[in-house]
């Protein structure tokens, strides 16, 4: 431990093990201190002296040694040394020495030359006069090499390929230990990634091998997996893992991808659950180019989905999720056809998932319908199945769900984008176009930075806003792309009363009585513990404003009667109730819980003042109104309330004031000209 305190003192805590992140800001500390190398050397010599037995307190020491020589370069008239030390090391009984011996003894040899590897090659050969742990050592040791290496040479890959599948094979039929089987098949995949870009055609000595393809890796797997049902027992999970992780290659050859699925989803679903990660890494981050045998693995992914859709809830978590990256990279490439082997989108919709799968399911689901809308199906169960989908949707943006709910929420509506030209264009899709867009208006005002700008994406998106050099950077701010988002709904949506009825709502909070807002925020609060707000980003104040706004500039068909009587009565109701209410207009008027809703009654007799005098509504009591906010304003004066509701009341009164003078003015001018003829 005092060792291990003055390694973080000189050089930093760091126990990373690549070695391009961890260069050391000390090289020179073995010239300075050239009696830590010999420390170093005890603890290597003393921790490999000792057995699996007393070895378990003892083997600590070596550590802070280990984590040093990964970070720091010893002389060569010392290295040979530690080397030896570190190679005895390779054969420890305990796996994790053997993983950072290996690590470092590949570190000290970065520089050399490859048929150091061939070396390394020949150590590991020796099967018959070597131990379990010293196997294991030695594989890891070469793996560590060919990782240092930016490239294995041609020769050498062939040699260590033919090897490899020899090793392999041996441990399939004999009683070699699983951490050995998989060892192997790491080596296996390390090699493969360093001989990508070599042409080994014909010379692959491996059955099945052509041009780095893992055809060999398929007969494999199918072969362990074949040779685990005979036995009835479960193959090596780590070997089996290990295997999944090798499917994948720049080249790869057509694989029989639906069975091997369902082989490892029924013997070993973490192997599964790797491989759908691996694919969805592989074939969804591939730029715009789409692999040849990207839609065979889409397909797979697709019957692996509906196999398993009421089975292991993990697994169907990876496949939707593996589904998804894919098709979001690739959707606008893939064949016209492939659509008949996908899923319906009602039929991955999570009504009855677990959270994990919900979230990877609402994803899955908005492609699939965008999919099947692009395509100019607007049939009755498409369009069931998008209602069915936006309230899942609405339910997982809520403020009170957590944060990967609410992403998944933000990515879902995000990928809505090939359908957007027919939601807004269809007449029968109107509703299902205001909620959407709203839904993503309510994400760009997310408590969490990452969902906001997700929903500001798809804002821009659904505005159709062209990103280019002068306007991509406000059209992805989220508040800005949220009220381009309104405005455009504006214009799309200007006679729809569904979009003034959502408007009114959010103004008045759903008509809920002033006098009750107004009492609970004055109550003494007897709560023990203080209730944080789930969100602290929205600024109710703002959001008033915004959806004033909205209503004023929407056109005359839009203002159902109904709505607006029900608005007009309730403004009264509030008027009279704050008139009535002369303390909530004073001091207490600096608080939030008290400041908006009296601000909404402001707000919403703007609303109405405007309507009259833009549509000429004559049920509407202008004169009431006025003077009630003119009582307003005079207790506000008189109580010393928030300065700001005084001057929105006064804009609201002198406005309607003004235009009714005008209006007035030019009726008197207009008399006086035809007097004058």
């Amino acid at each position: 431990m005092l060792f291990r305190s003055l390694i973080d003192r000189l050089l930093g805590t760091n126990d990373s093990y690549e070695g391009d992140v961890i260069k050391s800001k000390a090289d020179d500390l073995p010239l300075k201190f050239p009696e830590l190398l010999d420390l170093v050397s005890s603890l290597l010599d003393t921790a490999s002296a000792h057995d699996a037995v007393e070895g378990t307190a003892a083997i600590e020491k070596v550590f802070p040694a280990l984590q040093l020589l990964q970070r720091v370069t010893p002389p060569e008239n010392k290295r040979e040394v530690i080397c030896l030390s570190l190679a005895e090391l390779t054969s420890s009984p305990h796996w994790h020495v053997r993983e950072k011996a290996a690590r470092a003894y590949a570190r000290l040899h970065f520089e050399s030359d490859p048929e150091l590897i061939e070396l390394e090659w020949l150590r590991c050969e020796m099967w018959s006069t070597r131990g379990e742990n010293a196997r294991h050592g030695q594989l890891l040791v070469l793996r560590c090499l060919i990782e240092q290496q930016p490239e294995v040479p041609s020769h050498l890959a062939l040699i260590l390929f033919k090897s490899i599948a020899s090793i392999i094979n041996r441990c399939r039929t004999s009683d070699t230990s699983d951490v050995v089987f998989a060892a192997s098949t790491e080596l296996w995949r390390a090699l493969l990634s360093k001989t990508r870009n070599v042409v080994l055609l014909d010379k692959m000595p491996v059955p099945g091998f052509v041009q780095g393809s893992p055809a060999w890796t398929v007969e494999l797997l199918t072969n362990c997996l074949t040779d685990s049902n005979a036995r009835d027992e479960r193959p090596p999970s780590l070997v089996v893992k290990s295997l999944a992780t090798s499917f994948f290659h720049e080249d790869s050859t057509a694989v029989p991808w639906l069975p091997v699925f369902k082989s490892l989803a029924s013997l070993d679903a973490d192997a599964c659950i790797t491989m759908l990660e691996q694919g969805s890494n592989f074939f969804g981050h591939r730029g715009v180019e789409v692999h040849w045998n990207t839609e065979d693995y889409i397909c797979a992914v697709a019957g692996l989905l509906d196999e398993v859709k009421v089975g292991d809830g993990n697994i169907s978590h990876a496949a939707a999720k593996s589904l998804a990256a894919i098709l979001s990279k690739h959707r606008q490439q893939l064949s016209p056809g492939l659509s008949d082997y996908l899923p319906l989108a009602v039929d991955v919709l999570p009504l009855n998932a677990t959270p994990l799968e919900r979230d990877s399911a609402l994803i899955l689901s908005a492609i699939l319908l965008d999919i099947e809308l692009s395509a100019a199906s607007t049939s009755t169960k498409t369009i069931h199945s998008l209602c069915q989908w936006l309230l899942l949707v609405k339910d997982a943006a809520q403020d009170v769900q957590p944060f990967d709910t609410r992403f998944a929420a933000a990515a879902a509506v995000n990928e809505i984008q090939s359908s957007r030209e027919m939601l807004e264009s269809e007449s029968s899709s109107s509703r299902l176009h205001i909620d959407l867009a709203v839904l993503i208006y309510d994400l760009t005002n997310d408590d969490d930075d990452e969902v906001r700008d997700l929903a500001a994406t798809a804002a821009t998106r659904f505005s159709n806003i062209t990103f280019t050099e002068n306007t991509s950077v406000p059209a992805t701010v989220p508040l800005a792309s949220g009220l381009t988002l309104l405005k455009h709904l504006v214009s799309r949506r200007n006679d729809d009363p569904y979009l003034f009825d959502i408007s009114i709502d959010r103004l008045t909070s759903s008509f809920t009585s002033i006098s009750s807002q107004l009492l609970a925020a004055t109550s003494q609060d007897q709560a023990l513990f203080a209730h944080e707000k789930q969100n602290l980003f929205i600024d109710p104040a703002r959001e008033a404003r915004v959806w004033s706004h909205l209503a004023l500039r929407l056109g005359c068909q839009a203002i159902a009667p109904e709505t607006r009587q029900q608005l007009h009565k309730w403004t009264l109701e509030s008027v009279k109730a704050l008139v009535s209410s002369p303390q909530a207009l004073g001091r207490a008027s600096f608080e939030a819980d008290v400041f908006v809703p009296v601000l909404r009654v402001v707000y919403a007799a703007d609303v109405l003042l405007g309507l009259r005098r833009k549509y000429r509504f004559k049920d509407v009591q202008a004169a009431e109104l006025r003077d009630g906010l003119v009582k307003v304003m005079e207790i506000i004066r008189r109580e010393s309330g928030h300065p700001m509701l005084f001057e929105q009341a006064e804009a609201v009164v002198c406005r309607d004031l003004l235009v009714g003078a005008g209006q007035v003015s030019r009726v008197v001018h207009n008399v006086e000209r035809n007097l004058t003829r």
